[in-house]
């Protein structure tokens, strides 16, 4: 028996500094900054105490942070904000200890919006003038638009991981559409938010943040398709041409995907409902 305690001892005294050493890993201190498409405007269940930021609880954000049980959140996404917005509003109230950051911004700079309505009832060749002299304005401004925001928010927050979410193509040229949305001009608005989305990739990367690339696997189900993710022009106006519920929780599964890329983004089931 005096053995047999005497082996127990040795090998809990081998084993127990282990277990109590071993510590949970940290949890996650999450921020989500930008514009509507991180505020989740279109998917409704707005926060009332959000005001014209129109924050929901549908949007990516907070729904990964409720779901990674989250050690601090930080929902400071605004609809409407343009990239000096994020700076001057957004970027002093992240805090420092944040170990991750979402951000998405530029679409209102580029004043993305307007161009779509002024593409809808223009002719095909009013937008795709437009959309050729916005491709080539972002082109020219928007790294340096965008570099120093990316620049101040991992000064603000060092030991955050920063992802920077692109945005998804918003027609589908593949289906039927109103005739105000002809396939030219659905065609010259997708081509503009392909360089949004190469200018906001090609800064973060100079950044060292990475990039969420919503582009592909949205490709079937942008408006006009038979199951968009994307709202068409509805009412309220703010919601038109903006992420819907479903397309917020791709957006989440993608980020997913970015933060574990083991798991591959398009793996993941969509509810379709």
């Amino acid at each position: 028996m005096t053995a047999v305690v005497g082996m127990l001892t040795v090998v809990l005294a081998g084993f127990l500094p282990h277990v109590l050493d071993s510590t949970p890993e940290p949890q996650v201190k999450y921020a989500a900054l930008g514009d509507s498409f991180s505020a989740g405007t279109g998917s409704g269940g707005y926060d009332e105490t959000s005001g014209n930021c129109l924050r929901s609880p549908r949007a990516y954000g907070p729904l990964w942070a409720g779901a990674h049980h989250a050690g601090a959140f930080q929902f400071l996404a605004c609809s409407g904000a343009l990239v000096q917005d994020v700076l001057d509003e957004q970027v002093p109230q992240l805090s420092p200890d944040a170990t991750m950051v979402t951000l998405s911004a530029g679409g209102n700079d580029a004043a993305f919006v307007p161009v779509v309505a002024r593409c809808t009832f223009g002719t095909d060749e009013d937008c795709q003038a437009i959309s050729y002299e916005l491709q080539n304005r972002m082109r020219q401004e928007f790294p340096a638009l965008l570099r120093p925001l990316y620049r101040a928010v991992r000064e603000r927050a060092p030991h955050a991981r920063l992802i920077v979410v692109g945005y998804p193509l918003l027609f589908d040229t593949q289906s039927e559409c109103p005739a105000s949305l002809s396939l030219a001009k659905r065609s010259a608005l997708d081509q503009a938010t392909e360089m949004l989305d190469t200018v906001t990739r090609d800064a973060a990367v100079m950044e060292g943040a990475d990039f969420l690339d919503p582009r592909q696997k949205w490709g079937d189900h942008a408006v006009c398709s038979a199951q968009p993710w994307v709202n068409p022009m509805v009412l309220p106006a703010s919601d038109s041409y903006h992420p819907n519920a479903i397309g917020q929780r791709v957006y989440l599964e993608q980020l997913e995907g970015v933060l574990n890329p083991a798991r591959r983004a398009d793996s993941f089931p969509v509810e379709e409902s």
